[in-house]
């Protein structure tokens, strides 16, 4: 098994809201300065934010020691972490985004926060790399959930 390293935070975990109001969950790349978010890679809302929320920040203390607190006003939270977890909390974006079915993106959102992050790279890469991200998703479910 490979042992997880320290490494740099070069990403971060930012909780703010969108311009309708809606509570907004976002992967940024880190910026220049520690009070900067930088440019967001990737981000979610409404249903997608309910059904991540709670994966997400088990993924930040699995990685990080931290817990997230639901933005209730207008305020914003940003956490800076490693590329491992801004990959498997990318990858759980995915794949959430990617389930119809309630119950199955909660099956796969918990398999995925269970992952090492070695393999939850694999299978990130798997997924952004091949031409059927859809059948990549298929086998992850079939693996784990």
């Amino acid at each position: 098994m490979t042992l997880m390293r320290k490494t740099a935070k070069d990403y971060g975990l930012l909780l703010d809201h969108d311009p309708r109001g809606n509570r907004r969950l976002s992967v940024t790349k880190a910026g220049k300065s520690p009070r900067r978010n930088g440019r967001r890679l990737q981000y979610a809302t409404g249903t997608l934010y309910q059904r991540c929320f709670q994966h997400v920040s088990t993924i930040l203390w699995r990685h990080h020691d931290q817990r997230l607190q639901p933005q209730e006003e207008a305020g914003r939270q940003y956490h800076p972490i490693t590329e491992e977890a801004a990959v498997q909390i990318r990858l759980l974006l995915d794949a959430v985004a990617g389930t119809e079915r309630a119950d199955k993106a909660e099956r796969l959102a918990r398999a995925i926060a269970d992952l090492h992050p070695c393999e939850s790279g694999w299978w990130y890469a798997c997924h952004k790399n091949r031409n059927r991200p859809r059948r990549v998703l298929e086998a992850l479910t079939l693996m784990y959930a």
